[in-house]
């Protein structure tokens, strides 16, 4: 069995999404384009820009001692390859895929903080 003790010296995990939370994805005739980041992996080429203020966010988190997690949908291929892109690596303690399926005995509101996805502007 695989254990892995993530705890950080404040006892918080934080878990952050890639796509729309770390990154956008765009066409090469965004305005910005010339800034984009180009992330290869399996499935191809990814133009794409950071969402500065919440990278910024998960440096934050990390500087207070936080465990950082980078999880999403698209498989943890996808958030590695991102989080290398991007130069994260120092600041993130795993990649993940997010999960399919759980099993557990309380809903997430019941154990998870009240505010947990992120606004603009926050």
């Amino acid at each position: 069995m695989l254990v892995l003790n993530l705890k950080s010296p404040r006892n918080q995990i934080v878990y952050f999404d890639v796509d729309d939370t770390l990154i956008i994805w765009i066409e090469n005739t965004h305005p910005d384009a010339e800034e984009a980041i180009v992330i290869n992996d399996s499935a191809g080429s990814t133009l794409t820009l950071p969402i500065k203020e919440n990278i910024e966010k998960l440096k934050a988190h990390f500087a207070l001692g936080d465990t950082i997690v980078v999880w999403t949908q698209g498989g943890a291929e996808w958030a590695e390859a991102v989080v290398k892109a991007y130069g994260l690596e120092s600041f993130v303690h795993l990649c993940l895929g997010k999960p399919e399926l759980a099993y557990d005995d309380l809903a997430p509101n019941e154990w998870m903080l009240e505010k947990w996805v992120l606004a603009e502007g926050e």
